[in-house]
């Protein structure tokens, strides 16, 4: 049997949905391409280039979901994000491809669940303090780009601080470079590639706040049958899909190692001159001539040094606010060299670390494995790029590092050691095993979702078919509550939902999984039983539910649920078990409702309790 993924699966039935389900234009593409509007300078999330093409962030993002989809999309070009705006307005184009819900968006857009979420940050000079909060910076005039989200938000929040106004990123950067602006607000992701590819290094990311851009896809309101199919899109991006895409778009700035040769000329232009200094000094004694020109020279080195000075402790900096630290090893793996921004990461001092190997600081049960991959990628002179792995900080708490380096070489190529770089991303990943939750559990009733039973189904029949595991499938429908929704409201019908999903989770046993497929919908996978018990355990869900009137938003009312059960067969599939389940659900509710019924053989389902 040929497994397909879910998205695919869930995009099919989608598109092949019932005209009064979805209505005739569910799918977008039915008649022409979909346009799309873009923020044409906002990278790494997005751009368009000198070829007029989409790049960054989202464009990678969308290719995935349309190739998958199987839908046909067009750019319609404009000069600025702006413009792009007033387009969509004007239904000059169908679908925004990354943006954020405003109220006043909301008058003219119908939004996606967000797929990309990344935090807000003030970047200001380098010689400016740091914030933590936006109140501090409330006096100051600030630049932000014309039409995004958050100008909007923080205009209505701190209505004091004064704004410009710029057409993008890169020109807000400037304009605090050259002390128009006191700051600049963007996303992480967007100020330090600005940044690197400005060669801005003056600048620095002097806050990050707790709000963030949540991006999504924003689908033009006088066609909402269009949204459920762009919310299946989303869904269908995998962690692989996000891990690959960021790698791509945000390693050039995060994990690649910086680039110290000017630091190196410095230092070797400082003590070059050193020695000369040294020599005017020596004749100095034989000639007062030279007095002047031994006075200008050492103010020259003077200021050179402060230069230098001031660049490390730049750089410094940086590294400490992208919680990153650089290395050498040894040949053997023996740390020779370890940036003093480690102890903020890790909480060692660089020379608690030096002399020891790299794989001191992996996690207990995966040191032998780390130390003989790692003294492998060593000899064999390996680039390394993105790497995620964990290790153990100086108060043996475990985080994730995103580790990336090079080989070092000798004159005569042989490798000599290992130069590299790791950069703390525990939180972005605390963050992929968030996603990961909600794309496999239900967010109201917060049991397993569709997508989570399909795939355990699936697993149960291969089982069967190798072993002889026998399973059931029940499937369960809430009786009149559409009549509930109508008469009390959603907030009691949503109430209705999680209490039985709680009373029915109560029932099963500890192996067993509930999930919730969809609207009042929901069906449980039972392990290891018969037709017999089976039925018992919908009984006693049934019983339970129905034993007596319930509040839900202050209202009594009476609960209680039809249910149909099928065990498994020879040669079935997950789409034959449901559909089985499902037939008996529909006897359920036929024959009078707030009953159990079986579907064990090739007969009709009949009602038995």
């Amino acid at each position: 049997m040929h497994r397909f993924p879910l998205s695919f699966l869930l995009l099919t039935l989608l598109a092949l949905a019932p005209v009064p389900l979805m209505g005739a234009s569910a799918v977008p593409d039915a008649e022409r391409p979909v346009r799309l509007c873009v923020d044409p300078s906002w990278a790494p999330f997005e751009y368009v280039d000198n070829q007029g093409r989409h790049q960054g962030m989202s464009a990678d993002y969308w290719q995935r979901m349309t190739e998958r989809a199987g839908l046909r999309t067009e750019i319609l070009l404009t000069q600025s994000w702006e413009e792009s705006l007033e387009k969509a307005k004007r239904r000059e184009c169908d679908v925004l491809t990354l943006a954020m819900k405003t109220p006043d968006r909301s008058q003219h857009w119908l939004f996606t669940e967000p797929y990309v979420s990344y935090p807000f940050v003030l970047a200001t000079r380098s010689e400016a303090p740091s914030v933590s909060r936006m109140e501090e910076v409330a006096d100051k005039t600030l630049a932000a780009v014309k039409g995004y989200a958050y100008t909007e938000l923080v205009r209505e929040r701190y209505p004091q601080i004064r704004f410009i106004e710029v057409e993008n990123i890169t020109e807000g950067l400037e304009r605090v470079r050259r002390g128009e602006a006191y700051g600049v607000i963007d996303s992480l992701a967007t100020v330090a590639y600005a940044i690197q590819q400005a060669q801005l290094h003056e600048l620095k990311v002097a806050g990050r706040f707790a709000d963030r851009w949540n991006l999504a896809i924003a689908v033009r309101n006088d066609r909402p049958e269009w949204l459920p199919f762009f919310d299946v899109m989303t869904q269908s991006l995998t962690a692989e899909d996000r891990r690959e895409i960021e790698n791509r778009w945000l390693a050039a700035w995060i994990e690649s190692p910086p680039d110290l040769r000017w630091l190196w000329a410095s230092l070797g232009v400082w003590v070059l001159s050193t020695l000369i200094a040294g020599f005017f000094i020596w004749r100095h004694r034989q000639s007062s001539k030279q007095t002047a020109l031994l006075e200008q020279l050492n103010a020259a080195l003077t200021e050179a040094r402060d230069r230098a000075e001031c660049s490390e402790a730049r750089y410094a900096e940086l590294a400490n606010q992208s919680r990153s630290y650089a290395w050498d090893t040894d040949d053997k793996g023996f740390y020779m060299d370890v940036s003093d921004s480690v102890e903020t990461v890790l909480g060692y001092r660089p020379e608690e670390l030096i002399g020891r190997p790299f794989w001191d600081i992996m996690p207990a049960e995966e040191r032998e494995h780390a130390r003989d991959r790692g003294l492998a990628m060593i000899h064999e002179g390996t680039y390394l790029a993105g790497f995620e792995n964990q290790v153990v900080d100086r108060n043996g708490r475990r985080l994730w590092v995103s580790t990336s380096g090079m080989p070092i070489l000798n004159q005569s190529g042989q490798v000599i050691g290992f130069r590299g770089i790791d950069i703390d991303v525990d939180e972005r990943r605390q963050q992929r095993d968030l996603l990961e939750y909600y794309a496999f559990y239900d967010g109201l009733t917060e049991i397993a979702n569709r997508r989570l039973f399909l795939e355990r189904l699936d697993a149960a029949i291969a089982h069967f078919a190798r072993h002889g595991m026998t399973v059931a499938v029940l499937a369960f429908d809430l009786d009149h509550f559409k009549v509930v929704n109508d008469t009390y409201g959603h907030a009691a019908g949503d109430a209705m939902l999680c209490q039985f999903a709680t009373l029915a989770q109560g029932c099963l046993r500890r192996g067993d999984l509930l999930a919730r497929l969809g609207g009042e919908e929901f069906a449980a996978l039972l392990f290891e039983t018969v037709p017999e018990g089976a039925m018992q355990t919908a009984e006693r869900i049934r019983a339970c539910i129905a034993v007596e009137p319930r509040t839900f938003e202050s209202h009594q009312i009476a609960l209680t649920v039809s249910i149909g059960v099928t065990c498994i067969r020879e040669h079935d599939s997950p789409e034959s078990l449901l559909a089985r389940a499902d037939a008996s659900l529909y006897v359920a509710k036929q024959t009078g409702r707030n009953r159990v019924v079986l579907h064990d053989s090739d007969q009709p389902a009949a009602a038995v309790a």
